[in-house]
Order: C-alpha cells, then sequence, then structure tokens
C-alpha cells in the first residue's frame, strides 16, 4: 500500500522488536494492538512474540469480511483477533434487519471461535468508512447507538471492545484540540467537554454503555444465554445463566410488557440501563441522583418487566438491592 514496512523476517529486526516490546510488559504493560497484522506474515508475528516472557494479552488487527485471500484464521495461534464481520452483521441486522436473527450470533455465522475474537460495534476506521467499512452504526446513529453497544456487551461472544469518538464531517480530521495543544476532554480547565455535539463524544460514558461493563463483568462466569425469548422482529430477550438477564425493544409503538423468566434469584433489581442501586445499596437511582422503579424478581425467578420503545432492560447479580 506504499507505506513503510520493517523486514520482519530479518533477526535483527525480530529481536529488536522482541526487546521493546519485552522492556513494556517488564515495566507493567498489559497488553499489545497489532496494527496491520494482516500486512505482515502470521510466522514472523509468531517468531517475535516467542522471544517475550510474561504475561500480556495480544490482538491482531487483521480486516477480513470473508472471501479475503489472507484469512484471520492465519492469526489465530498468535493471540485473539479482530473480528471485522462482526461489526458488519451487526450493524446489517440493527439498521434493518430481524433481531430474531441473532438467536445463533457468532460461530454460527462463520466468525472465529469466540476465545479468540475481539469485537465492536465500530472503530475509528470503519466508522469513517475507511478499513473495513460498511454501513455500520456509529455515534451519529443516536437512536439505537446505546442499543447495539448493549447487545454487545450482554450477548456471550469474543472480547467486547467500546469506541470513544470525537465528532467529525472530514473523515481525515484530528480530534478536538485546544490553544494549549491539548486533546483530553478530562482537562475542563481548556474548555473540552464530553457529550459536546461537535466535539468529544465520549461513548464510553453514556450510561446504558458504562453500566453495561459491568453486567459484562458479572456474567462472564455464565458464558451462555438461556430462555431466548422473541415477539416480532424488534424484541428479543434472553438470560444468562443465573448472572444476568437482558430484554431489548428496538422500535415498535408501545411498550413490551410481559412475565419473563430471568434465571435470576429473587429480591429487587435496578434496570442498569438508566439506574442502579444507591450507596446503601436499599433504592436504585438515576445519573441525577433521583430514584428510579426497581424490578421485582419473583421466587420462581420470572419477573413482570415493561421496555420501552428504543430501550433496553439489563438486570444483574450486582444490581440487586439489598431489601
Amino acid at each position: 500500500m506504499g507505506l513503510r514496512d520493517l523486514a520482519t523476517g530479518s533477526e535483527y529486526v525480530r529481536q529488536t522488536l522482541a526487546n521493546y516490546l519485552q522492556n513494556l510488559v517488564d515495566m507493567g504493560v498489559a497488553g499489545f494492538r497489532l496494527d496491520a497484522s494482516k500486512h505482515m506474515p502470521s510466522g514472523d508475528i509468531a517468531n517475535i512474540l516467542g522471544r517475550i516472557s510474561g504475561d500480556f494479552f495480544v490482538f491482531q488487527e487483521v480486516i477480513d469480511q470473508g472471501g479475503e485471500v489472507i484469512s484471520s484464521n492465519e492469526y489465530l495461534g498468535n493471540g485473539s483477533v479482530t473480528e471485522f464481520k462482526y461489526s458488519l452483521e451487526l450493524s446489517r441486522v440493527f439498521k434493518g434487519g430481524d433481531l430474531r436473527w441473532l438467536g445463533n450470533f457468532g460461530e454460527g455465522w462463520g466468525f472465529i471461535p469466540s476465545t479468540r475474537s475481539v469485537v465492536f460495534v465500530d472503530n475509528h476506521d470503519n466508522q469513517r468508512g475507511h478499513g473495513g467499512a460498511g454501513d455500520i452504526v456509529t455515534h451519529k446513529d443516536a437512536g439505537f447507538y446505546d442499543l447495539i453497544n448493549g447487545f454487545m456487551l450482554a450477548w456471550p461472544y469474543g472480547y467486547p471492545k467500546v469506541m470513544s469518538s470525537y465528532a467529525f464531517t472530514d473523515t481525515e480530521a484530528g480530534p478536538p484540540v485546544t490553544a494549549s495543544g491539548r486533546s483530553a476532554p478530562v482537562h475542563a480547565e481548556d474548555g473540552l467537554r464530553c457529550f459536546d455535539p461537535n466535539g468529544w463524544q465520549c461513548e464510553h460514558r453514556w450510561t446504558p454503555i458504562a453500566n453495561m461493563v459491568e453486567f459484562k463483568n458479572v456474567t462472564q462466569a455464565a458464558f451462555q444465554t438461556n430462555d431466548f425469548v422473541t415477539d416480532g422482529p424488534d424484541r428479543i430477550a434472553f438470560a444468562r445463566g443465573d448472572r444476568g438477564f437482558f430484554a431489548m425493544q428496538r422500535g415498535g409503538g408501545g411498550n413490551w410488557g410481559t412475565w419473563f423468566t430471568t434465571a435470576l434469584p429473587a429480591g429487587r433489581y435496578c434496570n442498569v440501563y438508566n439506574s442502579y442501586p444507591s450507596a446503601d445499596g436499599q433504592r436504585c437511582e438515576l445519573t441525577n441522583g433521583e430514584e428510579a422503579p426497581s424490578v421485582q424478581v419473583f421466587g420462581d425467578t420470572r419477573a413482570f418487566v415493561s421496555v420501552p420503545p428504543g430501550q433496553f432492560v439489563a438486570l444483574h447479580r450486582n444490581s440487586r438491592l439489598l431489601n
């Protein structure tokens, strides 16, 4: 592609790269994303990584949407791999497909093994129409961007990666930068803020997405779905063992209110779409501190849940109230 390239087949280059990565691991770096792995022979990557000792995570960027001469399967032996088909297919379903199709989403759709897959709704390239592009759901699809990320974090496939973006019209434009040269929105004194329509979008701080990270962690021990139910093309619900429950309504003209088998222990739960337990564990709170309604799960694990259009309801063991 006309870019400069390191000679990763050279012993000198391999050892130099290994020394550099080993130094980072020794300093406490937890892992690496290997950019453009598809442009490097898998054997070269394996040789370099094999020289590094320690506990670290590796995932490789391999853009493979099917039918490629070089496939993502060639890189599975080196570590995890980006599954670009996930982003493309999930966006296709949410933008115009039938949510009932998602009942076997993952390896059943021809994706790479879950234990080696890094998945995402969008990334810095394909949200701009660049590498691995397609009709991708992004923060610009505010109507259901939180829904599709909620599903990703609730569904047991792969290792999810949440995007954090900035607004753009020019796909080559860089991030917002102040006169002092800062670009991170945490520097309030420079005037940069999250959720600025023309600046940082901070999707990772949107309440439905941020709260679903804990859902993902809590349900990881039950890496399967059960009690998968649907009610038309816009409505799906499922349990994650006895660790969590998720119900979603993409569209529709009214609430989806019915009795669900949640598989959760009896108790009152907060819907982490927009609330979480208070500090004393006695009530559910919205982000502004106001009280939110809880969901009662009965002894038979059933609960009456009402899902508004364009929202989801997510319950997990850590969202259970103390009383």
